[in-house]
This record gives C-alpha cells, sequence and structure tokens, in this order.
C-alpha cells in the first residue's frame, strides 16, 4: 500500500502504534479529525513517506516538535490550522523538502530564518493566510525557490530586499492582497521572473520602471485593479512579454503608442472594461500579436482597419458591445475566416 488517508473518522489522537506496519506508505493524509494529541514517535513506523497533507486539525504543537522525524519527507501540506505564526526551527530536520503548502492557517508572523533547513525546496505556497507584508528576511535560506503564491493575504507592501534571497524565482503570484502603492524597486533582484500576478489588488498606477529588472517576464496578470487610463510608460521595460491580462479595470481610455515597445505580447486581454472606442492608434507595435479580447466594454466605434496591423492575429473576441449591426456586418465580411475573428 503506497497510499493511506485518514480523513473524517473521530480520531483523537495519534499513538506510537497508529502506523505500525504502514512502512510501504508514501503518501498519507489526515483530515478533518479532533485530534488533540500526536505522538511524534509515530512517524518513525513511516520509513518510505514522502508526502504527508494535515488538513482541517490543529498542528500548532506539530512543528516543530515531530519535524525530525520526517527526514525523507519531499512535500508537505498544512491546510486549514491554526498555525498562525512560523518560527526558526519549525521545519529543522525536513532537509530532503522540496515543496512546502501552508495555507488557509492565519500564518500573520513568519520569524526570519523560520525556512532555514531547506536547502532544495522549490514551491512555496503560503495561500490566505494573514500576511501584511512581505519583510527583508522572510525568504533566509531559499535559494533553489522556483514558485511562490503569497495570494489573499492582506499583503500592502514589499521590502526591495525581500527577492534578493530568492534569485531563481520564476513564478511569484501575489493577487488578491491590498497592493497600492510602489516604490518602484520592489521586482528589483528577481533576474529570472518569468510570471507575475498582481490581480485583484488596488493598483492605480504603476512606476515607470517597476518592471526594468525582470528582463525576461513572459506573462503580467493586472485584472481586477483600478488601472483607468493606458499609455507610454503605464507598463514599460517588458520586451519579452507575451501574455498580458488587464480585464476587470476601469480602463476607458488607450492613448497612441502605448503598446509600441511591446515587440513580443502574443495575447492581450482588454475586456470587462469601460472602452468606448477602438482604433489602429491604440495598438501600434503588436507585430506579433495572435489574440485580443475587447469583449463586454462599450466599444460603439470601430474602425474597420483597426486590426490590420496584426500579421499573425488568430482571435478577436467582441462580443458584448455596443458596435452597430453596420459595423458588425463590414467586419464580418473583412474577415470571414473564423480563425481571424471571433465574434459570439
Amino acid at each position: 500500500m503506497e497510499s493511506f488517508h485518514m480523513g473524517s473518522n473521530e480520531l483523537k489522537g495519534i499513538s506510537v502504534q497508529t502506523f505500525d506496519g504502514l512502512s510501504s506508505v508514501t503518501y498519507l493524509t489526515i483530515s478533518k479529525n479532533p485530534i488533540v494529541s500526536i505522538d511524534c514517535d509515530a512517524f518513525k513506523a513511516l520509513s518510505s513517506l514522502e508526502t504527508l497533507s494535515l488538513e482541517d486539525i490543529d498542528v500548532e504543537d506539530f512543528l516543530p516538535s515531530c519535524s525530525s522525524r520526517l527526514k525523507n519527507l519531499y512535500s508537505l501540506t498544512i491546510k486549514n490550522s491554526t498555525l498562525k505564526q512560523l518560527k526558526k526551527g519549525n521545519f529543522a530536520g525536513m532537509k530532503k523538502l522540496t515543496s512546502l503548502y501552508l495555507t488557509e492557517s492565519h500564518i500573520s508572523f513568519i520569524e526570519p530564518g523560520a525556512f532555514d533547513g531547506l536547502p532544495d525546496l522549490h514551491s512555496l505556497s503560503l495561500h490566505q493566510n494573514n500576511l501584511s507584508e512581505i519583510g527583508k528576511d522572510m525568504f533566509t535560506g531559499l535559494e533553489k525557490l522556483n514558485w511562490i503564491t503569497l495570494s489573499e493575504n492582506s499583503i500592502s507592501s514589499i521590502d526591495p530586499i525581500a527577492f534578493e534571497l530568492i534569485p531563481n524565482l520564476r513564478y511569484l503570484y501575489l493577487g488578491s492582497n491590498k497592493l497600492n502603492k510602489f516604490k518602484g524597486n520592489e521586482f528589483t533582484n528577481l533576474p529570472k521572473l518569468t510570471h507575475l500576478d498582481l490581480s485583484m489588488n488596488d493598483i492605480t498606477s504603476l512606476p515607470s520602471d517597476i518592471f526594468k529588472p525582470l528582463t525576461i517576464l513572459t506573462n503580467l496578470d493586472l485584472n481586477s485593479n483600478n488601472i483607468k487610463i493606458l499609455e507610454k510608460g503605464s507598463i514599460s521595460d517588458v520586451a519579452k512579454l507575451k501574455n498580458l491580462e488587464l480585464n476587470k479595470n476601469d480602463i476607458n481610455e488607450i492613448k497612441p503608442g502605448t503598446f509600441e515597445d511591446f515587440k513580443s505580447l502574443q495575447e492581450l486581454d482588454l475586456s470587462n472594461n469601460t472602452l468606448k472606442h477602438v482604433n489602429a492608434e491604440m495598438f501600434q507595435g503588436l507585430t506579433e500579436m495572435y489574440a485580443i479580447d475587447l469583449e463586454h466594454n462599450e466599444i460603439s466605434d470601430l474602425n474597420p482597419d483597426v486590426f490590420d496591423n496584426f500579421p499573425k492575429l488568430k482571435r478577436v473576441r467582441l462580443e458584448g458591445n455596443r458596435l452597430d449591426s453596420r459595423i458588425m456586418e463590414v467586419m464580418k465580411e473583412k474577415y470571414p475566416e473564423p480563425k481571424y475573428l471571433v465574434l459570439e
């Protein structure tokens, strides 16, 4: 037996004999049990355990008490717990850990050095906790970290030195926080970052050089913020960007030249904004564009030649606007092939 699940069975404690005979188990889930005591020696019987998931149970005493008994663990998940804070030494002994998911656990404080002793960790989730800031020493010891999500916290500030400790990061998710104002140096030390999610914050504008250090950024998500006007410099220094999501803002104007330096952009989502008209000057420079979403705006004025400068265009979405039927007929005639225009 490789997997063992202990869920919703009124288990109140884990004794030293609980896992006897389960030396071949590699995946263990313990969830929704009213556990009040754990004998850490019980985990000695799980000599092959690689993945452990603890959900909907009180694990406040589990760390660091049991960490040293889980030396072969590669993945640890703690979800919906009363963890509240991470202290130095919490993960002592888990040197093989590569994935750590600490979600919905009311974490509001991370002590500097809390992740010491995890030299091979490459994935970290702190999703849906109570963090209010990203401090300068939060990620000490995580030089190999590749992927991190801090979404659905209450983060309003980022120390510019914080990411200096994780230079190999490629994926950073900061959606659903309280980010509003940036100094411009928050992402200075992330030379390998390719994916950045800043969606569902309260961003109205960004410093002109904030993305300059992100020389290989390919995906940027700014959906569900409060951006109203796009102009040259609103989003800059993103020469390698391929996917840009600006849907669900309140964008009502795109000034000429906004995208002229976006030489690699392939997908642009401007849906669910308040644009009233579209013209060719808005999208000047998007020679690699193959998909643009403009659905659910207030577009009533559309130049039939607006998409002529997109030689690689395959999909345009315009549903949910106020376009005159005559313009729609012209567009259908001009782009008869479905691969060029989607009018749902």
